[in-house]
């Protein structure tokens, strides 16, 4: 930004000194013609004459600049809207049966624009999803678990998905976003009270406000807080702790998820404690208690609050199944519980 500061003041002052110059440059031409001539006089008003034609010559010059100036920067603003120009139209979200009992996404593919030609993409071939089934996401970093979530929500774009509703394909929809919420990591608190940072100016009524505090474990944050509801929260939640802010966005995440039969859960737990992430996941699964709720998870010793656990690694599932059975036919998934178990001893000791 500094560069192009003194580059755009340098060619500005080049012109206005470029400018003066021709104007004082065709003055003193002017004179020294008028002096050689037979008269040897020079008329003052001639000398102002040529003086004022040279100035707006140099201030039509000076104009054409700020024009082309003004051109080039438009020709850059647009430039850099062309990704938005080109970018695909989003269909419309296609509506599903709210009455579902088992679906099946089957060829699940994805690969993120840029992503290295070694990268492994997310590649599936089929997930089951049944009506108030649990479902956890576990792997390491870059398991895809994230992409997944995403995908399936609708965010990203893969038009190769299949849908299968109790037997039935559903032509043209390729992912849930008919019918699922997604709460993500990330937790965006914005600058207002708690209540606007819940129900974003819609007005919904206390109790359903207490309800979604309860179920993210926020109303014992909301009561340490003075105002209550109408507590202000600074930009970007900077007098709340990362825990707070967390738990404020579940809360807004579960008003969302009102009336959606699929909940994806991107790990909007992670600055909590292990006590209070297990308290939230139990309260979540009995304010949703005919949802399916998928949950990408890190702590192992979440894992007993699911039916099913699903094992990804570099963007495939390895297996999904129950804990128990998934533990002895995944050695490497075995050998992640034990460790998880291992690192929970010093804490307990201490």
């Amino acid at each position: 930004l500094g560069r192009n500061i003194v580059v755009n003041e340098a060619k500005w002052c080049m012109v206005d000194l470029v400018s003066t110059l021709t104007t004082w440059a065709l003055v003193v031409a002017y004179v020294w013609l008028a002096s050689r001539g037979g008269a040897g006089t020079i008329a003052i008003g001639a000398v102002f004459m040529v003086q004022q034609y040279a100035s707006r010559t140099a201030a039509v010059a000076t104009d054409m600049t700020g024009r082309l100036q003004g051109l080039s920067r438009t020709r850059a603003d647009y430039a850099s809207a062309r990704p938005i120009f080109d970018a695909p139209v989003a269909e419309p979200v296609r509506a599903l049966p709210a009455d579902w009992r088992r679906i099946v996404v089957r060829d699940i593919a994805y690969r993120h624009a840029g992503a290295a030609p070694d990268s492994p993409p997310l590649g599936l071939d089929e997930l089951v999803l049944r009506r108030g089934e649990r479902i956890a996401l576990v792997g390491g970093s870059g398991a895809g678990k994230s992409t997944l979530l995403r995908v399936l929500a609708g965010l990203y774009a893969a038009p190769g998905v299949v849908v299968e509703v109790d037997g039935r394909v559903q032509p043209g929809v390729h992912d849930l976003a008919a019918l699922a919420t997604l709460i993500p990591q990330e937790a965006d608190v914005f600058e207002g009270t708690v209540r606007e940072n819940l129900d974003f100016g819609t007005a919904l009524p206390d109790d359903a406000l207490a309800a979604a505090m309860r179920g993210s474990a926020f109303d014992a944050v909301l009561g340490s807080l003075d105002g209550g509801l109408d507590f202000g929260v600074a930009e970007r939640g900077s007098n709340l702790s990362g825990g707070q802010r967390q738990r404020l966005c579940l809360a807004r995440g579960a008003l969302a998820a009102a009336g959606s039969s699929v909940i994806f859960l991107d790990e909007p737990t992670g600055a909590l404690d292990p006590i209070t992430e297990a308290r939230i996941h139990h309260a979540l699964g009995e304010t949703f208690p005919s949802a399916c709720i998928v949950a990408s998870v890190h702590r192992m010793s979440l894992l007993a609050h699911f039916d099913r656990v699903a094992l990804m690694e570099a963007g495939r599932l390895v297996d999904i199944g129950p804990l128990a059975e998934l533990r002895d036919r995944q050695p490497e998934f075995a050998r992640m519980l034990e460790g998880s178990a291992h690192e929970a001893e010093p804490a307990l000791d201490e």
